[in-house]
């Protein structure tokens, strides 16, 4: 499937044909990761490989083609029985709250093109999630699925602004407003930014990339997602760097997949360290929080929810602890289907809804009535539907 789409380049009409969803090399979504080392380059697989996450990224395909159509024109209810219905929903009113109050209409999943004097940044594209532009200022909006919001994706939205701004006939001046939607926890994030700094940002970022250098390498928050994880020279420099040689095996950190492969018998013993490691970085974690909140300045947003920020200075890096709204839990499931038994859901579509922990509802049960636990989970388990096969490594001796 392909679009055909006209953009604009110093003054000319420029008409091609790209392939819908098909990734750059260096597109837009990529640019967070290769602001933090040009070298970055995704394999396609380290979300099921490296995180047990496999489906994520087809999941957050589909509910990012659910807000489109739902700004299209779609009825939002025709998602209802979706698990991402009430991110989408909630998304989508914000989007069109600003719709409203602003006389604009976003255009959904819009493919746009960087195109710029500098040869290696001829054709770089990407596709916004929701686009716009109000006569003063480009808009652009990026809903992530999924996540806790910890992670920056201003550059990504940045070259969004820039390409689409240079279709457009943005100045330099020309105010850009790019907000990142997280689904999961229903914030809001905006970054303002002109322009002429989308541009020189993104220029930054891909000339970066374009004149690479080893040197360049650097281990980041991305590594894990990187085709190069395990192999990279700037990995294995930080964990020679954090694991002293002279701890036992510790150079099996840093195997690669095929070395791992290839020496099975290593695994074992390296996964005793890992689970050492492990708790030793938990207690650092929990001990980092106390000491942020302790010493690191403190701010409030509009609903009273706190964060607190600790910077080092000198080295240039930063860690925030910001909370956020729990999720929502309705205590009484009767109550709530009787608040909506006069609208239109029918009780097998509430239902399909409602989640049930089947090991917590035996407990509940054998505490209550006081039957054996083994019972009542048999009697839970006529009624219950296995879900999928999980998998779980652990040590046996």
């Amino acid at each position: 499937m392909s679009e055909d789409k006209v953009e604009y380049q110093a003054g000319a009409v420029v008409k091609e044909s790209l392939t819908v969803g098909k990734h750059h090399p260096t597109g837009m979504s990529k640019l967070p990761a290769l602001a933090q080392c040009p070298f970055y380059e995704n394999d396609g697989m380290t979300e099921s490989r490296n995180d047990g996450k496999g489906g994520y990224a087809e999941e957050g395909s589909e509910a990012h083609r659910m807000l489109a159509e739902v700004m299209g024109g779609a009825d939002v209810s025709l998602f209802v029985d979706s698990p991402h219905y009430e991110a989408v929903d909630s998304a989508a009113g914000y989007a069109k709250g600003i719709e409203y109050f602003l006389g604009v209409k976003f255009s959904p999943e819009k493919r746009v093109t960087i195109r710029s004097g500098l040869s290696f940044m001829d054709g770089v594209y990407g596709t916004a999630d929701l686009i716009t532009w109000t006569g003063e200022r480009v808009i652009v909006i990026d809903f992530k699925t999924f996540g806790t919001g910890e992670k920056c994706h201003v550059e990504q939205l940045a070259g969004y602004a820039f390409a689409f701004g240079s279709m457009i006939g943005a100045t330099e001046g020309t105010a850009c407003e790019l907000i990142t939607y997280h689904g999961a926890i229903k914030r809001v994030d905006k970054t303002e930014m002109t322009y002429g700094e989308c541009h020189a940002m993104t220029t930054e970022i891909l000339r970066r990339v374009h004149e690479r250098k080893d040197g360049q390498r650097c281990a980041n928050e991305y590594c894990r997602y990187c085709k190069h994880y395990g192999s990279c020279e700037a990995q294995r420099a930080l964990v020679a760097a954090v694991v002293p040689a002279t701890v036992p095996n510790a150079g099996l950190l840093t195997a690669t997949r095929e070395e791992m492969m290839a020496r099975p018998q290593d695994i074992p013993v390296m996964l005793v360290l890992v689970k050492e490691l492990e708790t030793l970085i938990d207690r650092a974690k929990e001990n980092a929080v106390e000491a942020i909140k302790a010493h690191g300045v403190r701010s409030e947003d509009g609903a009273g929810l706190c964060a607190w920020t600790l910077e080092d200075d000198v080295r240039g890096v930063a860690w925030q602890i910001r909370q956020s709204p729990g999720n929502r839990v309705f205590r009484d499931i009767a109550a709530l289907w009787e608040g909506y038994a006069s609208s239109h859901i029918t009780q097998e579509e509430f239902l399909r809804c409602c989640t049930v922990s089947a090991p917590r509802l035996a407990k509940a049960v054998h505490a209550a009535a006081g039957a054996r636990l083994a019972d009542v989970d048999a009697e839970i388990g006529r009624f219950a539907e296995r879900g999928e096969v999980r998998e779980t490594m652990k040590r046996v001796k």
